[in-house]
């Protein structure tokens, strides 16, 4: 019950405000800033976190300060590499890790062990986070931390992912699912429930997929925070695109976007207009598009994988007119951008239908070649391949 831990936080505060005890409000800041993380008010931790970790950095050293310092730091490296600023991110992380210097409580390593591995696998070092990922289950499992040992295994299954290995993913994430639902942990279930519900998909099981995007709905609760929300209606859009019902695609991702607009996810604002500028596109709706690229464009931050988003929906608007153009827009992008979901996979997409506009077909099948499979999206992947191996190429919509 969140609006119950708010209301309960708004009370303690200004107490442990006037407290003796400096570690006090510390604690409840602590609380605060976590609650406040998990409804994805991220710029006000942040504000927080920079006026606490200041006053604790001018008590007397002591184990117990150290591990506060910690643990906002911690907080902090997370809603960093959400806000996808990696080199903060980074050096808090560092700076979290060397304070402790190996005396942190194994529950607070596997978190900032955890934060690493994210942050590897942002920066696109797949193999490397893989490693890291390892060692926090080890220690999970030596520590019977069963809740942990859940959050590694779905952690190694969205690195299998980017590397193509989705029955494996997949496996991992339904074990991960079983051990929460022992465990009851309604937070760690949604979280697994919609990385299946984008998982299955991949293996044309997309009755598995509506149904975990379903059983997600009473976890959320009667009043689901803005980002549970978003993240839930951006699942059921791509199931619904799947299944071939491109009305209710849209309108479940109209519902994202206004969901994400209630938090401070830029990037997954931007990701989201983009999405459905896509969605639109190939209904036919090209204007419509057109505004979304133009509403994304501003929220669009520097890492390539965005970048790599905005650019592939720029290059689509220039289909089936200008592909020439189409590949000048897009081609610079590619070479500069890790594995990130299907970002590649939409790229080498539109490079295609680019290719095959230019009566390119070698070229064009050259691009489907280097689509991971299975394809995220696989009518889309299927109808292509069949455009390439015609001899005459005619611009067509695409729903899958």
């Amino acid at each position: 019950d969140t609006e119950g831990q708010q209301k309960a936080l708004e009370i303690l505060r200004p107490i442990a405000e006037q407290s003796t005890d400096p570690l006090v409000w510390g604690y409840v800041s602590l609380r605060w800033a976590r609650l406040h993380v998990h409804r994805g008010a991220y710029l006000p931790v942040l504000q927080e976190t920079a006026q606490v970790l200041e006053r604790l950095q001018a008590l007397p050293e002591s184990s117990d300060v150290t591990a506060l310092i910690v643990e906002f730091l911690a907080i902090r490296t997370d809603i960093l590499w959400r806000l996808r600023r990696l080199e903060e991110a980074e050096s808090d992380l560092k700076q979290a890790l060397a304070l402790g210097r190996g005396r942190l409580p194994v529950p607070l390593l596997t978190t900032l062990l955890t934060s690493w591995t994210y942050l590897l696998m942002e920066q696109g070092d797949v193999e490397a986070a893989l490693v890291k990922c390892a060692e926090v289950e080890v220690l999970a499992r030596q520590q019977g931390q069963q809740r942990r040992h859940a959050i590694t295994l779905n952690l190694r299954a969205r690195l299998l992912m980017l590397q193509g290995q989705v029955q494996q993913a997949t496996q991992a994430l339904e074990e991960a699912l079983a051990i929460t639902r022992l465990l009851r942990h309604a937070d760690l279930q949604k979280a697994f429930l919609l990385n299946l519900s984008q998982l299955y998909p991949r293996l044309g099981k997309l009755t598995e997929a509506e149904a975990a995007a379903e059983e997600l709905r009473p976890l959320l609760g009667p009043q689901p925070s803005a980002r549970d929300e978003a993240n839930l209606q951006e699942r059921l859009a791509k199931v619904y695109w799947a299944k071939g019902d491109p009305t209710a695609a849209t309108a479940a991702l109209h519902r994202a976007i206004a969901a994400f607009d209630r938090t401070d996810e830029r990037g997954n604002q931007a990701k989201m207009r983009l999405l459905l500028a896509r969605y639109l596109s190939q209904q036919g709706q090209r204007n419509q598009a057109q505004r979304y690229v133009d509403e994304a464009r501003p929220l669009v931050g520097q890492t390539p994988a965005q970048q790599l988003w905005l650019a592939t929906e720029e290059a689509r608007a220039c289909l089936p007119a200008q592909p020439a153009e189409a590949l000048a827009r897009l081609e610079p992008h590619l070479a500069l951008t890790a594995p990130a979901e299907d970002a590649q996979e939409t790229a080498q997409y539109v490079l295609t239908e680019a290719h095959l506009a230019l009566g390119q077909y070698e070229q064009a099948r050259q691009c489907l070649d280097r689509v991971p499979q299975p394809p995220y999206w696989m009518a889309e992947y299927a109808a292509l391949r069949d455009k390439a191996a015609r001899d005459e190429y005619e611009p067509h919509s695409t729903v899958g």
